[in-house]
């Protein structure tokens, strides 16, 4: 059921549990399988999420918010970290992502919605639970996350703009990919929000960067951390 194609081989299959690479579905649609390989291609190749001094460190708490089939998860993995969290909405995505890592004991999977508890979003199609940040760290007892990856199609905003201080700084390094984030009129509210969002960090200590790595969408990567 999860093999990979013989011109994608190379790049989807390892023998090495602890750091597999992960395995895709022939059998999806040929745009489904193109857009999980350049899932891949972002995240592996191109570290779209470890730039501007940022990375995934020997022994670090990760969570991983938008967890998808779980590329990034088998990507911290391999950077050795100590524990990773991954949270995905999407059931037939998360089928995916406990088949990729079901073998690596590092990596806790959850269908859950990554959201804010003062925002309620309903639908049949979302799983019963949906957690904040403020949810996460009591959940699983963490007192502090090394590096939390982000990207939830827009829900972004209101997981760090509604959440308490103390809480956003329990976290090292942010790496968020914010979404409808153009700079031009008929975005001026999701404009307004990425700014919010970057203002919030300076005030508490972060130094940020705001980088347009997809520049074929008007999605940006927004990158946050501590001194």
């Amino acid at each position: 059921f999860f093999q990979a194609e013989d011109g994608i081989r190379d790049k989807l299959v390892t023998g090495v549990q602890t750091c597999a690479l992960p395995i895709f579905d022939p059998s999806w649609a040929e745009d489904k399988l193109t857009t999980q390989q350049n899932f891949y291609k972002e995240i592996w190749e191109d570290n779209e999420y470890f730039r501007q001094g940022l990375d995934v460190n020997e022994n670090d708490v990760v969570v991983d918010c938008g967890a998808g089939t779980g590329i990034f998860a088998l990507l911290a993995a391999k950077k050795k970290a100590k524990k990773i969290i991954s949270f995905e909405s999407n059931a037939n995505d998360y089928k995916y992502l406990v088949e990729n890592c079901k073998k690596n004991k590092k990596i806790t999977t959850v269908n859950a919605f990554v959201n804010h508890r003062s925002i309620n979003v309903a639908g049949d199609n979302l799983p019963k639970e949906q957690v904040d940040l403020e949810a996460i760290l009591d959940k699983y007892k963490l007192k502090t996350i090394d590096f939390l990856k982000m990207d939830i199609e827009g829900f972004e905003f209101a997981f760090v703009l509604n959440e308490k201080d103390e809480n956003i700084k329990k976290v090292k390094k942010w790496a968020i990919e914010t979404h409808s984030c153009g700079f031009f009129a008929e975005r001026a509210q999701e404009s307004h929000f990425t700014l919010g969002m970057i203002d919030k960090f300076k005030k508490l200590g972060y130094d940020c960067a705001l980088e347009k790595i997809h520049v074929d969408t008007c999605c940006y990567m927004l990158y946050a951390k501590l001194p």
